[in-house]
């Protein structure tokens, strides 16, 4: 097997993620409608802040989506005059919210990312970590709640409804933690465009007051201490949201042991990034770390290892 093949069998995508994406792990039967939404969430991430578009188009754009959601936007025939960028918003859209349904799960989760898109298209910043995890909520945690809900794990099973808030809970903490640790690790390109997503109440005082924040020009202590900062909590909610595995191991499920596997290796993934960063902190701000090939083995074999020792 080549590389990239290899590369494949982790991250069924051709983006970088700190995480497997649709990995080997799951099913392939389930692969689909897992790829069908990070589709959607992949499109609706690169048109709220990628490329030179003015906000008030990507805000247009971005209700687009939940209109299809919504069933208020379905379609488009040949003689609609509508750009390719539109029918791609549609057809994508229309095939996680199909998927979805397959499966018997709600599509408020990819309604709740769309905020957390508006947000990126009318950036501001975030003035506490509050304010940061309030983001997280509809940035990331949707995505592990449909990936539980792609496993069978749905609001539907009412008569287990606080075994299901304890997993969605630590779902969310695991995917709080993904994504502060990737705003660590992004700190570099996120500030050359304005966008710096540290909470305001750890940066220097000598930022506060400014219009336009350039974190780069701050001192190697004051880098570090903001990195460290965000991996600090990163890991933290990554901790909290680390007995998921064992939780998903002791329940009922056709898959059981290949969900818990799966997100066992997320949590591997977003804890070597924080060891690398925590390691160099301020090698972010140069050659961010990213995940390698040369570590998926011993990533795995440690996600085998806490399924098994722990389940």
């Amino acid at each position: 097997m080549t590389v990239k093949g290899l590369t494949k069998k982790i991250h069924a995508t051709d983006h970088y993620e700190n995480f497997p994406v649709a990995s080997f792990i799951i099913p392939k039967k389930l692969k689909k409608h897992f790829i069908s939404v990070y589709n959607f969430a992949r499109l609706a991430d690169d048109i709220a802040d990628e490329g030179e578009i003015e906000s008030g188009e990507r805000i247009r754009l971005l209700q687009l989506f939940d209109d299809v959601l919504n069933n208020k936007k379905s379609s488009l025939s040949n003689a609609d005059n509508v750009s390719m960028t539109e029918r791609k918003i549609i057809t994508t859209a229309n095939s996680a919210k199909h998927h979805l349904a397959e499966l018997g799960v709600s599509n408020k989760s990819l309604s709740k990312l769309l905020i957390a898109f508006r947000h990126d298209a009318n950036f501001t910043v975030f003035e506490s970590w509050q304010k940061v995890f309030e983001y997280c909520e509809n940035s990331a945690n949707p995505i592990g709640r449909i990936l539980l809900g792609i496993f069978g794990i749905t609001n539907s099973q009412k008569n287990q409804q606080n075994q299901l808030d304890i997993l969605y809970l630590k779902s969310d903490a695991i995917c709080t933690g993904l994504q502060i640790v990737n705003f660590a690790q992004d700190a570099a390109e996120d500030d050359k465009r304005g966008r710096p997503t540290f909470p305001k109440e750890i940066w220097p005082q000598k930022l506060q007051g400014m219009q336009k924040y350039r974190f780069s020009t701050l001192s190697n202590a004051e880098k570090a201490n903001l990195i460290e900062n965000m991996v600090l909590i990163g890991r933290q909610k990554l901790s909290e949201g680390s007995d998921l595995p064992k939780l998903l191991m002791n329940r009922d499920l056709d898959h059981s042991f290949r969900c818990a596997l799966e997100i066992s290796l997320i949590i591997e993934c977003g804890l070597h990034i924080c060891e690398k960063i925590t390691a160099n902190p301020n090698i972010v701000w140069s050659k961010p770390p990213r995940l390698k090939l040369l570590n998926l083995p011993k990533l795995f074999f440690s996600a085998l290892l806490n399924v098994i020792l722990k389940g």
